[in-house]
């Protein structure tokens, strides 16, 4: 390796780290701020909010580009590129913070906070005991945080901001396979470093029970400030989504332009909508039968365990480009029939290449809490393979199985690193065809893509939401 590439490795470490730095500072203030408020009172509408940050989760990162570009688009020229990258793309991990920060607060020891509330008023209360005890849980979200920015590319492209995602990303499509690889060995022990540090930090969280989760999440309220509190979450809420989605409408202008921009993008939203329903139910489908095998593995090797889920959850890291270079590489191979490289087979096996191991991961927790009778009746005698899939199986998997359907298709459906690299001609996808319009299209025509976008995304929130809180229920 020449002293040029490490310069030029030294000069994509100062823009990854600085996009990365202004995106945790901005998502990680506003996210602990909204977890603390949603997941510690009992608000008025609680349970509304808590949805839209459910629903926020799994909005594309194009469609979240396109709307706050416009918001900043007058201020375009006096941002910093790092920082306006990171104004575009901070506000999409602002959910992930805020459910982080619910879930760290279950590592907090309640005696302690009920002792700490004689002497002290609440707020002090969450910054010098709470936020203190959830702290390991609250670094592993920032770290995750950190490595999406990381191997994200939607922003940095359309300013053309050089970090380590994106440079991988464009010598990939200048078919300089070499150059992408020595960047993306570097990306990639650099993922490999934080990932190890993740699961580090969530330790904590691994080790409290799932028993009475929707309970304990929301156990108490601790001061009577009810209405100011709920205005300052309806603010901090209205300028998560309200502005963008105000900025989108209005760049659509009217329902003439709306429709327009439906005709341009028809066949992208029906094949994609089509593709990704088939491609989230495939991985809804194997990553219940994937995590169950991680369980017994667990119970039969638990040291051996710990380097098997980090293996799966670097593999789900890995930066999407290269992910999708590869599968695309070991396809067009001379050996392997060009059905799976020329038609939609490819995508399928770029999306589950991308997404099994992480919902797998999800999974295990659920699948591990089942009641050992539930093993049971899985080896029943005198029943088949067929039929413990139909009648046992499936049945008890079924919320599992639709929370993860919804999930993986509001993934697949924001999926662009990889999608990019591996999409053969003639395949008409709509993540692909956003980011596309938003390098050389109309405006109106990018907006109203992403209005029409955005309701299969929030329909997706809404089953996932529902999934989850039966889940939730059955555990208790």
């Amino acid at each position: 390796m020449t002293l040029d590439f490490w310069r030029r490795i030294g000069e994509l470490l100062i823009n990854t780290g600085a996009v990365t730095g202004w995106t945790l500072l901005i998502s990680g203030v506003l996210g602990v701020t909204l977890g603390l408020l949603l997941f510690r009172l009992r608000l008025p509408g609680a349970g509304i909010y808590r949805g839209m940050l459910v629903a926020g989760l799994f909005i594309p990162m194009h469609v979240s580009v396109t709307a706050w570009r416009a918001v900043w688009l007058p201020f375009s020229h006096t941002l910093p590129e790092q920082l306006h990258a990171a104004l575009l793309q901070a506000p999409a991990y602002v959910p992930l913070m805020a459910w982080f920060t619910g879930l760290a607060l279950l590592t907090a020891d309640p005696s302690n906070e009920d002792q700490a509330l004689l002497d002290a008023r609440p707020a002090k209360v969450w910054l010098r005991v709470t936020l203190r005890e959830a702290a390991p849980t609250l670094l592993a979200g920032l770290i995750l945080v950190a490595i999406f920015v990381s191997g994200e590319i939607t922003a940095t492209d359309v300013l053309a901001v050089r970090t380590f995602a994106e440079e991988i990303y464009t010598q990939f499509v200048l078919q300089k396979p070499a150059q992408a690889l020595g960047v993306a060995l570097v990306l990639s022990t650099l993922t490999l470093a934080l990932c190890v540090a993740f699961l580090r930090f969530l330790r904590p969280l691994t080790e409290v029970s799932l028993e009475g989760f929707g309970r304990r999440l929301q156990r108490r309220a601790t001061t009577a400030e009810k209405p100011l509190l709920a205005v300052w979450i309806w603010l901090i809420l209205a300028a998560l989504w309200g502005v963008p989605l105000f900025y989108l409408v209005r760049a659509v202008k009217a329902p003439r332009l709306l429709w327009q921009a439906a005709q341009v993008v028809r066949e992208e939203i029906v094949c994609t909508l089509a593709l990704g329903a088939v491609g989230a139910l495939i991985i809804a489908m194997l990553a219940p039968l994937l995590a169950r095998g991680m369980d017994r593995w667990r119970k039969r090797h638990p040291r051996r365990f710990h380097a098997g889920a980090l293996g799966l959850f670097l593999l789900a890291m890995l930066p999407a480009p290269l992910v999708g270079w590869v599968i695309l590489y070991a396809l067009r191979q001379p050996f392997v029939p060009a059905v799976f490289s020329d038609t939609a087979i490819i995508v399928l096996l770029v999306w589950t290449a991308r997404f099994l191991p992480l919902s797998a991961l999800i999974a295990l927790p659920f699948v591990a809490a089942q009641p050992e009778e539930i093993g049971w009746l899985r080896r029943l005698d005198g029943t088949n393979p067929v039929q413990r899939l139909l009648f046992i199986i499936l049945p008890i998997d079924a919320p599992l199985i639709g929370a993860l359907t919804a999930m993986n298709f509001a993934w697949i459906i924001g999926e662009l690193g990889a999608t990019a690299i591996a999409v053969p001609p003639g395949l008409p996808l709509l993540s692909v065809r956003i980011f596309t319009l938003l390098h050389y299209g109309v405006y109106y025509e990018v907006a109203g893509a992403a209005l029409i976008l955005l309701l299969p995304m929030l329909l997706a929130g809404a089953i996932l939401a529902g999934a989850v809180n039966r889940m939730l229920a059955r555990i208790g």
